[in-house]
């Protein structure tokens, strides 16, 4: 079976320029914890009437990160799947070349 990737109209793009990878996965960091959904009791009341409709996309919304490289992709899958803040909310998938076809076809 094949997948297709269907994106939403919503997108957005951040450019990442730190020298290390360890600046990078900062930044990194902070953009994916500002894209957490909301818990229902941590709601702001700006939009009473679109909370739990906004919730519920964010919770159902994927998130793509493109590297430069199938070395970069496997540091960036570690550090998403080893960060505590991050494997409670991301469930992250890596895609590169060098993967075999099962693994390819799981992602």
């Amino acid at each position: 079976m094949n997948r297709v990737l269907v994106p939403t109209l919503r997108q957005e793009f951040h450019y990442f320029s730190g020298n290390t990878i360890s600046a990078r996965l900062s930044k990194l960091q902070d953009i994916l914890n500002k894209s957490k959904p909301a818990n229902d009791n941590e709601c702001d009341n700006t939009n009473d009437n679109n909370n739990n409709n906004n919730s519920t996309t964010q919770t159902n919304s994927s998130t793509l990160i493109f590297c430069k490289d199938e070395a970069e992709v496997d540091i960036v899958h570690s550090f998403l799947t080893k960060n505590p803040s991050m494997n409670q909310t991301f469930v992250p998938r890596k895609l590169h070349a060098l993967l075999s076809h099962p693994e390819r076809t799981d992602a």
